[in-house]
């Protein structure tokens, strides 16, 4: 095998060095690093309060710091400023996270808005299915999964990975 012997040298010298190596952070320091992202993104929806994507961005730095009803103040007021052009994910993090803080007839709602939002596809039936499921409604997400299986292999492969794609 042909090949550069300064190469080598160089990748033993990478190996052998301790300051070459990556440094992993301890917890403290993803926490603090998460909560300057967390101000950051808070003064920037300061500045501009209808920023749907600042305001999504946020909740979602929320959702890692594990703050649900933070999570849902920032989602819900991003749902307000999209002004009816709210994407299906945020409609389905928001009733997620209201599930989280027990709100469930809000979150039933939001759930209902994400489903009807979306584009109609076997999809939808698949992600009826599993809020129902979620919200406790086991009966009539046996009807949905239901009729998922009569959708018959193709569509039924294609729904799933489009929900986890």
């Amino acid at each position: 095998m042909k090949g550069s012997p300064w190469c080598v040298v160089a990748l033993l010298l990478a190996i052998a060095a301790p300051s070459a190596r990556p440094q992993v952070a301890g917890p403290q320091a993803v926490s603090d690093t998460l909560q300057s992202e967390i101000d950051v993104f808070e003064a920037l929806a300061l500045q501009d309060p209808k920023n749907v994507s600042v305001l999504y961005s946020l909740g979602m730095l929320y959702q890692l710091a594990s703050k649900p009803k933070e999570v849902c103040d920032n989602l819900h007021a991003a749902y307000v400023a999209a002004e009816g052009g709210t994407p299906p994910e945020l409609l389905f993090h928001l009733a997620n996270n209201l599930k989280a803080i027990g709100e469930n007839e809000a979150a039933i709602n939001f759930y209902s808005l994400a489903i009807s939002v979306q584009p109609p596809a076997p999809v939808n039936w698949v992600l009826i299915s599993i809020s129902l499921d979620f919200i406790g409604q086991s009966q009539m997400a046996v009807r949905g999964y239901q009729t998922v299986l009569r959708l018959g292999p193709t569509e039924r492969i294609v729904s799933w990975v489009e929900i986890y794609m």
